[in-house]
């Protein structure tokens, strides 16, 4: 799949987590969220020291753990990005040494109408990983992909599939793109391809660089 299109045509995504590795040899990490009601848009994603997180955009609206986490933050061998709360939790077990596999076997998708899946991206030295906790046919399915670094490749998933008004959740495996020279330029074409009354914000790490764009406010 080629890079500035890696969206195009998919319907209604949610949340997106991409990793790999740019033309000149730097990992990078890319985490959108998109959403459709008003209380899952009035978001934005925010720097703390190492740590991004999900913080109201209006302190007047509401807020709960499904839409206030922290999105990113460091391991013991590197960095992780999710879109909830089971950062935590990962992140705790590989710092203890236990494998990837391991840190998500009790993962669950979210308690909401669509079960919408737990995504993470974690990225390690010489590898990085993509993994969903996702319901199928009534059964949890937990799975984690490990990637070698490729220059100019990169890797995809998602929470959902299908079209805005009957979204269900991702069930493929990631989805490959190729990476145009400008990584900046790449990320920035993301943003513009996506709806504008659905994109909310994205957050990427290129190497030690880090850079937010919230809709409304472009960074």
């Amino acid at each position: 799949m080629r890079g500035r299109s890696c969206l195009s045509g998919m319907g209604y995504p949610g949340r997106v987590l991409i990793g790999g590795m740019s033309h000149d040899g730097s990992p990078f990490s890319i985490y959108i969220i998109t959403a459709r009601s008003p209380k899952s848009r009035n978001r934005k994603i925010v720097l703390e020291g190492d740590m991004a997180y999900t913080r109201l955009k209006d302190s007047s609206g509401e807020g709960d753990s499904l839409i206030l986490y922290k999105v990113a933050d460091s391991t013991r061998g590197g960095r992780i990005i999710a879109n909830g709360t089971h950062i935590d939790s990962i992140k705790a077990l590989i710092d203890g040494n236990s494998s990837v596999e391991a840190s998500i076997a009790e993962v669950d998708p979210e308690p909401d109408m669509l079960l919408t899946p737990r995504i993470a991206l974690i990225m390690e030295d010489g590898c990085f990983y993509e993994t969903i906790a996702r319901e199928v046919d009534d059964v949890v399915e937990r799975r984690a992909w490990r990637m070698g670094y490729q220059r100019g490749k990169a890797h995809m998933i998602m929470t959902y599939e299908g079209e805005e008004d009957s979204p269900s959740p991702f069930s493929s495996s990631p989805i490959e793109i190729d990476i145009p020279h400008s990584i900046s330029r790449f990320i920035d074409d993301i943003w513009t391809s996506l709806d504008s009354n659905k994109r909310v914000a994205l957050y990427s790490e290129i190497g030690r660089a880090r850079r937010v764009i919230v809709e409304g406010l472009w960074n």
